[in-house]
């Protein structure tokens, strides 16, 4: 036992192409959930987290985390501002180079995923709207026959940090 933190990526797929749609095992997609992050006992990260985005309520909840969050989350990091957190299958972590370089690239790289589309088999468009944890995109198949439904899917994508232990 002990404390996993996890920071997941969904995409949710909410209109369909006609009968086009992303296939898996011959259904339709819905939603595709991607592993965003991983750290094993990092309670001062965790610690953050909660306090800022969960009111400090600790239930292994998902917390979904926005943009803005994550950016909250990064700058706390680089200014040493993650508070002494421990427990009893926490153990104790401390901030060190490795850890805050591992940090940055998990968080930033979710940044950048929550601002960028989806590329196959669909081509993305400008983001057309940006909400708590979401980013919403116009999506359109790639079809170089002009003549061909172009109809738009829309694409949720949303970040969840959750823990166990």
């Amino acid at each position: 036992m002990g404390l996993d933190m996890y920071l997941t990526g969904e995409k949710f797929y909410w209109q369909s192409f006609k009968g086009r749609d992303r296939k898996e095992d011959g259904y339709a997609v819905q939603s595709i959930y991607l592993r965003l992050g991983y750290w094993r006992k990092h309670p001062i990260l965790r610690g953050f987290i909660v306090q800022a985005f969960a009111d400090g309520k600790d239930e292994c909840q998902k917390i979904v985390l926005d943009e803005r969050d994550l950016m909250t989350i990064i700058h706390a990091i680089t200014e040493g501002r993650l508070p002494h957190t421990e427990g009893f299958f926490f153990g104790e972590s401390e901030q060190s180079r490795e850890q805050t370089k591992h940090d940055l690239d998990i968080l930033c790289r979710a940044v950048a995923w929550l601002r960028e589309g989806d590329d196959s088999p669909v081509q993305t468009g400008f983001p057309t709207a940006v909400g708590p944890g979401m980013t919403m995109m116009e999506v359109k198949l790639k079809d170089k026959d002009k003549d061909k439904d172009d109809t738009a899917q829309k694409v949720t994508r949303e970040v969840v940090y959750q823990a166990s232990w």
